[in-house]
């Protein structure tokens, strides 16, 4: 098996009583090329932003070449390249 560069386990991401991401779980390993695709409002923006550190998961944990990391709100750690949104 590759080394993995990305893996998400069990991401949920609430505004207040909203859930917009639920349990979103991924291996990404060396050499792949994703892309994530869903109809408006499936946490497709709020998934990125939480890989990126843009914004603070409500629960699970993100791990980057083996490492588990944590955000820091003086630091954000772009884990993939810059991404946008089409709509």
């Amino acid at each position: 098996m590759s080394e993995l560069i990305l893996e998400t386990r069990c991401l949920k991401k609430y505004y207040g009583k909203q859930l917009a991401v639920n349990n979103i779980s991924l291996h990404i390993p060396r050499g792949s090329i994703y892309g994530l695709l869903g109809p408006n409002g499936a946490g497709k923006s709020t998934t990125l932003k939480i890989i990126t550190g843009l914004l603070r998961p409500s629960a699970g944990e993100i791990i980057s070449f083996g490492e588990r990391w944590e955000r820091k709100e003086e630091q954000l750690y772009p884990l993939l390249l810059p991404f946008t949104c089409i709509h």
